[in-house]
């Protein structure tokens, strides 16, 4: 029967699309497009899983994607969980680069990281979702740290 005018596949005789296999593996609506980096020329993110989290992540540049409310769970991550996280360096010159969001196309806002302000994080205004350049999440992460250690020492203490 071909291509419905939606351009998407049907079943012979009917005009509803065949649903698309997503993210449970299965054929459902739960279908995820596919994301390209805000800083690369097309090039495609690819999904890493930590824990419940899923992060998307450039290989050409080392950047990552997170969703709303992802960076946090991750900052408080097992070090061991979040390692290939950390690899990341700068080495495409992406933070001088402006981008747009992967998940909406709007163009990132970029702000200074609340946790360390020599980090500039992109964040989308819309959808919340935040891209780290390589290396940003080493950085914040090893900062969190720093901040937990500070404050988990008792008073009184000096080094």
């Amino acid at each position: 029967m071909g291509r419905p005018p939606s351009g998407r596949l049907s079943r012979p005789g009917f005009l509803k699309p065949f649903p698309i296999p997503g993210l449970c593996g299965r054929p459902c609506r739960c279908y995820r497009p596919v994301m390209n980096c805000p800083k690369c020329d097309d090039q495609r993110l690819t999904t890493n899983r930590v824990g419940e989290i899923e992060v998307d992540h450039c290989h050409e540049c080392g950047g990552l994607w997170l969703d709303r409310s992802e960076l946090p769970k991750l900052l408080e991550a097992n070090p061991a969980d979040v390692k290939t996280l950390r690899r990341g360096s700068d080495r495409q010159n992406a933070n001088s680069r402006r981008g747009k969001c992967p998940r909406c196309s709007k163009d990132l806002l970029r702000i200074s990281s609340a946790l360390k302000k020599q980090v500039t994080v992109d964040s989308c205004p819309d959808c919340e979702g935040v891209w780290l350049d390589g290396g940003e999440f080493n950085e914040l992460f090893e900062e969190k740290n720093r901040e937990t250690l500070r404050s988990d020492k008792p008073s009184g203490t000096h080094t």
